[in-house]
């Protein structure tokens, strides 16, 4: 159980869920071809806060590193291999609780 409430008002931001599309290539083995909105209600409201936030060089290249936090209303159909698009910005699902 959350340890504290969240309020509706505080839903304010729209993100939307996607998931992969995956289909069958020439070797008939699954191949990821992009992503696309997850079919029951992909765009909800939630709340948003940045968690963390750092900067790192990977394969020389400056690569930035955002954490942040969602907060929707209770759902059971979301799962780690989808991912969220907000403002325009892509993040990875690491965690659900």
């Amino acid at each position: 159980m959350l340890s504290t409430k969240e309020h509706i008002g505080k839903l304010d931001r729209r993100i939307t869920f996607q998931q992969n599309i995956i289909q069958k290539n020439e070797s008939n083995e699954d191949e990821e071809t992009g992503w696309e909105n997850i079919a029951s209600n992909p765009t909800v409201w939630a709340a948003t806060r940045d968690v963390s936030g750092s900067e790192d060089f990977q394969a020389d290249k400056l690569t930035e590193l955002r954490t942040m936090e969602f907060i929707i209303r209770y759902r059971t159909d979301i799962s780690l291999k989808y991912r969220i698009s907000f403002a325009g910005e892509l993040y990875n699902i690491i965690s659900a609780a």
